[in-house]
């Protein structure tokens, strides 16, 4: 991918997204990226993990408010609806149309039965819509470790083998979290079957 091109990255303002956005802005072990970066955001989203990662990679306060750094306003349910404003709003900034989404938004709980249920599938789903309308080159989703399953006990180790993602298997003892990734998988797994080029990626255990 040319570092030219505009990302546009769901979750930046949460625990896993903000650091994302930092290594891309060069605070890490990355090269910066040299692109546009557009932030998908809630009108009500708070910057307090942005900022507590500032202070982590040392960084002067509000470091990421850059010109290259846009965070906009979005609602991720709305799906393909929100492309025609993304792209005018590329437009109207002279960016680059958006090449590439990152998808880290999502919704943590771990309790068995969530009332109402964990959205991220649903949210997922859309934001795949947004990017096929979009016509991006590549959709990157993060997942989570938590859709291999696997009960042991806390201080035990248990391997866990590909084989041991199945969708259709038995869920008891899988938390609503941990279903609504493997169930947002195969949202994306649906659309790399209809053409669209796409990463999984399933981190292990995030601290911070």
């Amino acid at each position: 991918m040319d570092s030219k091109n505009t990302l546009l990255i769901t979750g930046a303002t949460g625990q896993l997204g903000a650091f994302l956005l930092a290594e891309l802005l060069g605070w890490g072990q990355s090269p910066a990226y040299s692109g546009t970066i557009l932030c998908a955001k809630r009108p009500t989203s708070s910057f307090e993990q942005l900022d507590r990662v500032v202070e982590f990679y040392e960084q002067p306060r509000k470091a990421y408010q850059q010109p290259l750094v846009h965070f906009i306003d979005l609602d991720l349910g709305y799906g393909a609806g929100s492309a025609e404003w993304i792209s005018a709003y590329c437009d109207q900034h002279a960016i680059a149309p958006v090449y590439s989404v990152i998808h880290t938004a999502a919704v943590i709980d771990i309790n068995q039965k969530a009332p109402g249920g964990n959205q991220n599938e649903r949210v997922t789903a859309e934001v795949l819509h947004l990017a096929e309308a979009l016509d991006v080159a590549h959709f990157t989703h993060i997942s989570s470790i938590a859709v291999m399953g696997g009960n042991a006990p806390l201080g035990q180790v248990e391997l866990l083998e590909p084989q041991d993602f199945q969708a259709t298997k038995k869920k008891v003892g899988l938390g609503s979290y941990a279903k609504s990734k493997i169930y947002s998988e195969l949202q994306v797994w649906r659309a790399q079957q209809e053409g669209l080029s796409t990463t999984v990626v399933r981190p292990g255990v995030i601290l911070g």
